[in-house]
């Protein structure tokens, strides 16, 4: 490798370390917020703000990925205050998490107990449906491909007038006619 090379890759290798060491950063600063979040719940006493409180831990296990903790934190948070921004955070939470159909729920929710959140609400309503929809045509396309025959029975048509068998056809229908005599009709 010439030395322009091995510069370059020095380079990468030394942002590449340097970002994960942010990312662990964030995730060790993340747990003690999660910590001291924990202490004040302890200590709080009003259900308003035990419930805020839940709101900031919730988003906190979120961006470490603890769903699980951040999905009961913000049944909690709904437990002590049941507002509509707290179904609205909850809808977005859900959109992360592709699960659109909560999304739909909660959005629904937000935007029935608080008649200002409507827009929000409705924005988020809107891509879930677009999602949903997306899926369900990836689940069931419209092409439908037949495994099995069917047993069809078709009631007989003469041939078109161009094809071999159209005199044979004609041909073996007036022996009948001729064979079976005269037509009666009402009249007689």
């Amino acid at each position: 490798m010439n030395t322009t090379a091995k510069g370059i890759c020095w380079c990468i290798i030394c942002c590449m370390v340097f970002l994960s060491s942010l990312t662990a950063d964030c995730v060790q600063a993340d747990s003690a917020v999660i910590e001291q979040l924990t202490s004040e719940i302890a200590l709080a006493k009003n259900p308003a703000e035990k419930s805020r409180l839940h709101m900031f831990r919730a988003r906190n296990y979120s961006n470490i990925g603890n769903m699980e903790m951040a999905e009961s934190d913000y049944d909690a948070a709904l437990k002590y205050d049941h507002k509509g921004w707290i179904h609205l955070e909850r809808s977005r939470f859900y959109l992360a998490q592709k699960e659109f159909k909560q999304v739909v729920r909660e959005a629904t929710a937000a935007r029935q107990e608080t008649p200002t959140l409507k827009s929000s609400a409705e924005k988020l309503i809107v891509r879930a449906q677009k999602e949903l929809k997306k899926k369900r045509r990836e689940q069931s396309p419209r092409e439908i491909l037949l495994t099995k025959r069917w047993e069809v029975k078709y009631r007989r048509t003469p041939p078109s007038s161009a094809g071999k068998n159209a005199r044979k056809f004609y041909g073996a229908r007036s022996k009948q006619r001729t064979q079976q005599g005269p037509r009666r009709t009402a009249r007689s």
